[in-house]
């Protein structure tokens, strides 16, 4: 098998996979806590359309037809977190939930996350000159979050790494990954045990919400207040489901991407390692930013394209159609093989990781569910990855 032709069992295995690496940070295994809330709705059939190639990828993304839903998310979500825009189609409910936060998350530059990130690797590796890249990425992703969301608050929601655990207080950023996984995963591993640690996300943001309006006061970080002030009082519960909502969209996506691009420059002996350290070193622009970007950028871009995550989304038919030459019926589920799709497009000369994002939100038109925080998201890495470098 190539390195394009990645069958469905490797997508569905691949969180898992990571999820597991991810619990051995401290060179254990968390013992694993099963929640036994039932979780009927997870019941999928075994068997769903896979597009994977870069056209029909970009096709159901796009969705110019109308034929496909998002509608399977909100029905996982429920069970977890709660409902929230993102399992929402195009709409007036969509338009009402989604602009005010999709507005502040796009307003982040890449410039402003980039010197925001490489400021907390900075002081990490102050604290800790002999820190290893996951602890820097679990530290500085909670410091992020501090600024943008309000949490971790070190009472309702606690700095750490991913658990296969529901125990209280919830982790930042580690308990977003698996709530991530049941949604975005057409089978998420750990259904259960991510559902319930959903629950516990949005019971614990709840209670910071509840000590805002106890205290007659506002959040200070630019998207939870955006998020906050969209809301009316009397919709904390969505409010609180929309910030968990958004973190789950961030953190996961973020955090694996970082992993999977270092591990990738650390093969054989630090080699790329070594290279992007020589080419930073030897770049003459006095801008940290010009220099991280002029030199990483399109690496990391192909080594995203390489492994990204999330491997796949999923959407369900609408109506009648076709697609890569299969008849598709109205409730058939359709899974759009990212890994497939950017591997392709590395394979053919093509550096574009929009589809790991869900397409490009700045193009006329655009995917309703394109990431809002592509900018975002490309500056956190480029300083994560630039500050080990540096280190």
């Amino acid at each position: 098998m190539s390195d394009t032709e990645i069958s469905v069992e490797d997508i569905a295995a691949e969180p898992h996979r990571r999820m597991l690496e991810d619990c051995q940070l401290d060179g254990h295994v968390v013992e694993q806590e099963r929640a036994t809330a039932p979780i009927d709705q997870l019941d999928v059939p075994p068997a769903a359309m896979v597009v994977s190639t870069p056209d029909d990828a970009a096709a159901v993304l796009l969705d110019r037809d109308e034929n496909y839903s998002v509608c399977g998310y909100n029905e996982r979500g429920a069970t977890a977190f709660g409902e929230i825009y993102l399992g929402l189609d195009a709409g007036d409910d969509y338009t009402r939930q989604s602009t005010a936060a999709n507005a502040a998350i796009s307003a982040i530059s890449r410039k402003d996350a980039f010197e925001l990130t490489l400021r907390e690797a900075r002081k990490v590796f102050a604290d800790d000159p002999r820190a290893t890249p996951d602890l820097v990425r679990v530290k500085v992703l909670a410091a992020i979050c501090k600024e943008w969301f309000d949490l971790p608050d070190e009472r309702n929601v606690i700095t750490g790494p991913i658990r296969l655990s529901a125990e209280r207080p919830v982790r930042c950023p580690g308990d977003y990954a698996l709530p991530s996984n049941l949604i975005f995963l057409y089978e998420p591993r750990e259904p259960t045990l991510s559902a319930a640690i959903g629950r516990e996300l949005r019971a614990a943001t709840k209670t910071a919400v509840a000590e805002y309006r106890e205290s007659n006061t506002r959040p200070k970080g630019r998207l939870s207040r955006a998020i906050f002030d969209s809301f009316d009082t009397s919709e904390d519960d969505l409010l609180s489901r929309t910030i968990v909502g958004v973190m789950i969209g961030l953190l996961p996506t973020v955090s694996s991407n970082l992993q999977n691009t270092h591990k990738l420059w650390i093969a054989n002996d630090n080699e790329i390692f070594r290279k992007l350290r020589a080419a930073i070193k030897e770049h003459s622009d006095t801008d940290t930013f010009a220099r991280a970007s002029d030199v990483l950028s399109i690496p990391m871009m192909h080594a995203m394209q390489r492994d990204p995550m999330p491997p796949e989304v999923w959407r369900t038919a609408r109506k009648a159609h076709t697609i890569a030459g299969k008849e598709i019926n109205p409730g058939d589920t359709v899974r759009v093989h990212i890994k497939a799709a950017t591997n392709a497009d590395l394979a053919a000369g093509k550096t574009d990781v929009f589809t790991v994002f869900g397409g490009d939100r700045s193009k006329t038109p655009h995917p309703t569910h394109a990431c809002p925080g592509y900018e975002a998201s490309m500056g956190i890495m480029l300083a994560y990855h630039f500050s080990l470098l540096e280190a």
